[in-house]
Parts: structure tokens; C-alpha cells; sequence
């Protein structure tokens, strides 16, 4: 029988195969006899990729097969994980290069603004002022008033910063 399953090499045939049949010997006895009859019975039949087993035994392999198909699917999810999270920190990045582009374009807006308000208080209100002197005006209470600018933009909190939260 071990010659028989041998031959017929089943993991070759079966993709995602274990590298070894097992033959269930359904008694100790059998088991016990058959080794009588041939102590390197176990060796030649492991030699073939054959795995004898008994009812104790067996359930000692599926036991393991299901630990090790439990601990390859916790590695592949892991690494699911951990290409998910690179994903995730390639976006952040990203988006935080969004964030620092705006915040100088602000930077730019804010001292473009304040060079124009800066403007218009040395040089163009004075000249104003002296026009509306002379009665250059044509409204009695005719008034140049500018409001300022009167909401900032939030800070970004750092994420070296942040306490993450754990679980």
C-alpha cells in the first residue's frame, strides 16, 4: 500500500499539496504488527513521502496542519497590513505636501495683502486725504476702509505630535 500511494504522488498531482500522503492505519494494533513484521517500516515509508499515521497520531498531524494554515494566514495577513499601511503613509505624505504647499501659497497671500495694506496707508491715503482737502471729493463723507482679514488658517498639529491611539 505504501508503494501504491507512493506511485501515484499525489502532491504532484493537487496544487497547494501537502509533500506527504498520509496513511491512516485505523488500530494500533495494525500499526504495532506492522512494525513487527519490518522495524524500518516508518523510514522507507517516509522515504516515499509517505506518513503513517493511527487515530492518536493523526489527529496530533491535523492538529498541526491547522496550527501551521492558521499562522500562514496570519503571516499573509500581516503582510497585507503592513503593504496597507506603506499605502496609507504614501498618501499621508502626499497630502501633507498638499497641506505645505498651501500653507506657503497663504504665506505668500498674507504678505502680498499686508504689502498692499502697507501701500495704501503710506502713499495712497495720504494722497487721498490731501485730494478730499482741496475738495477733490464728490461725497461729503466719502471713506477708504479696508477690512482686515479676520480668520487664520487652523495649525496642523504635528504627527510626531499626536498620541496615537493604541488597542
Amino acid at each position: 500500500t505504501i508503494k501504491d500511494l507512493a506511485d501515484r504522488n499525489y502532491p504532484e498531482q493537487f496544487s497547494n499539496a501537502l509533500d506527504h500522503v498520509i496513511l491512516f492505519l485505523p488500530a494500533e494494533s495494525l500499526f504495532s504488527a506492522a512494525l513487527e513484521g519490518d522495524p524500518e517500516l516508518i523510514l522507507w515509508a517516509a522515504n516515499r513521502r509517505i506518513m503513517l499515521a493511527t487515530p492518536a497520531s493523526l489527529i496530533a498531524m491535523l492538529r498541526a496542519v491547522a496550527l501551521s494554515w492558521q499562522q500562514q494566514h496570519a503571516t499573509e495577513n500581516a503582510q497585507r497590513m503592513v503593504e496597507a499601511g506603506a499605502d496609507l503613509f504614501e498618501r499621508v505624505s502626499k497630502f501633507v505636501e498638499h497641506l505645505a504647499r498651501m500653507r506657503d501659497s497663504l504665506e505668500r497671500t498674507n504678505g502680498a495683502f499686508n504689502d498692499a495694506v502697507g501701500t495704501l496707508e503710506r502713499r495712497i491715503l495720504p494722497a487721498a486725504e490731501r485730494l478730499k482737502k482741496l475738495g477733490a471729493s464728490r461725497k461729503e463723507n466719502g471713506t477708504l476702509e479696508i477690512r482686515p482679514v479676520e480668520s487664520l488658517p487652523r495649525v496642523v498639529p504635528s504627527l510626531e505630535t499626536q498620541a496615537l491611539p493604541t488597542n
